[in-house]
């Protein structure tokens, strides 16, 4: 007698475990998990910096790191608690910079979501636990994962706050197991001066558990200004790939809030047509007067007919940047911040570049370098957008040679007792790695 034939079954996994594993959420961050304290403590430094300027208060971040913890203080605005739920939702990406093309610093727009997930990947899957305060709220938040469904399991509490504090506290409860990973604050101090480097008007202070003392940089020009995300779009940083981007971003928003957004109100957004007179010969040229921005969709997802004659209509009836209105740091302000660690000034040089690039976008690239008396090290500065790199982004790549060959040639290795400084700031700049690691290097400029 046969046996009986099985049915065959079609199980569905839930995606929402990408987030929850070494090896996805190294694919996540960009970053092995021997890097991910530092990853932790650029993103919350990255978020902290983003949420003062939008608010217009010179920075002010504190981090601290404890043997079982790493906690980064900010007097930003505050977290919503709207947008704490939000980030929680790992079935959504949330991000306000992810579809704009910007110097921006980040725009990855799932940041916090890996600071969520990254101790329980390194409690050996046990259990995570993040602490995060703001207004008068404190989020208690804990995450394990339901092993028959595949999904993760957030508790999240909420519990009120005697007295209403400034600013954002986030606190990441380090799993035992992973506590010798904190330990490393040779590579936590040279982040934390990149930051300030990069940022002349932060003040910042670097507290380590092996360390008596802490690392203060007061600020050395808290009225410095940069770019920031309030600011109008610039018609002339979007490619036409890019430009269709953002249209769809804004056509899934209104989709999901069932907004009807005009294309008047759309085009109000960028730089030079805040008003509705100089919106007119637009709409008047393409016939959109009075539309919403949903005519830019088809069955295919955007018309890009349609919206490359609206960018190319932008483009032309406003004027390109000017690079250096993005945020120069300049040679005093380095200058500054080297002083205030110890670097000796007689050997000070500074150079830039601002023009741009051979895709017409603005660039702003500035390096300084600087002699140390009682360091045995090299230390290598680099930061892209005001925001530090982990790693050195200007290495070799493609067919240019990359910074560490231009080093060792000027006998700059790494056991000269240096500091070499290195920033580029633009819009559009392209990375060749998810971890935004290694920066893709355009030698061409036009001005």
């Amino acid at each position: 007698m046969r046996p009986a034939m099985s049915t065959r079954q079609t199980f569905v996994t839930s995606r929402l475990l990408d987030f929850f594993s070494e090896k996805e959420l190294v694919a996540q961050i960009g970053h092995n998990t021997v890097d991910w304290p530092l990853v932790a403590m650029k993103e919350l430094i990255d978020n902290a910096l983003d949420a003062c300027e939008e608010a217009g208060a010179a920075p002010e971040i504190t981090i601290s790191v404890a043997e079982d913890h790493l906690a980064v203080q900010d007097n930003g605005p505050g977290l919503p608690a709207a947008l704490v739920a939000r980030i929680l939702d790992y079935a959504v990406r949330v991000s306000s910079r992810e579809a704009y093309c910007e110097p921006a610093r980040g725009a990855q727009g799932n940041a916090l979501k890996t600071l969520v997930a990254m101790p329980f990947v390194l409690s050996g899957n046990d259990q995570g636990h993040l602490t995060l305060r703001t207004g008068d709220v404190e989020h208690d938040i804990t995450v394990r994962v339901d092993r028959i469904r595949q999904i993760p399991v957030i508790q999240h509490q909420t519990t009120a706050v005697p007295q209403v504090q400034t600013g954002t506290f986030v606190q990441i409860h380090w799993p035992r197991s992973a506590r010798s990973l904190l330990g490393d604050f040779t590579r936590m101090y040279q982040l934390a001066l990149t930051f300030v480097c990069l940022n002349p008007h932060l003040t910042l202070t670097l507290r380590h558990f092996a360390q008596e003392e802490d690392c203060c940089w007061p600020a050395i020009d808290p009225a410095w200004g940069k770019w920031t995300a309030q600011e109008p779009h610039v018609p002339h940083w979007y490619t036409s790939e890019r430009f269709e981007r953002l249209v769809a971003a804004y056509l899934a928003q209104d989709e999901e809030t069932g907004k009807h957004r005009l294309i008047s109100d759309f085009i109000a957004e960028f730089r030079g047509f805040a008003r509705s007179s100089a919106r007119k010969p637009i709409l008047d040229a393409l016939g959109v007067d009075r539309k919403p921005l949903t005519i830019f969709a088809n069955s295919d997802g955007v018309d890009r007919r349609q919206t490359d004659a609206l960018l190319k209509h932008l483009q032309v009836q406003s004027r390109p940047s000017d690079p250096n209105k993005m945020g120069l740091l300049g040679k005093d302000r380095i200058r500054q911040r080297f002083a205030q660690s110890g670097y000796h000034l007689e050997t000070f040089k500074y150079q830039r570049l601002i023009g741009n690039d051979r895709q017409g976008l603005p660039r702003i690239f500035e390096t300084a370098f600087a002699y140390h008396p009682d360091r045995d090290r090299r230390l290598l500065l680099t930061g892209i957008n005001w925001s530090a790199a982990l790693l050195n982004p200007f290495r070799q790549m493609g067919g240019y040679t990359g910074l560490d060959s231009h080093l060792q040639d000027f006998r700059a290795g790494e056991r000269e007792p240096i500091a070499l400084l290195i920033h580029l700031a633009g819009p559009g700049i392209q990375y060749t790695d998810r971890g935004k690691s290694a920066v893709v290097i355009d030698s061409g400029y036009s001005s």
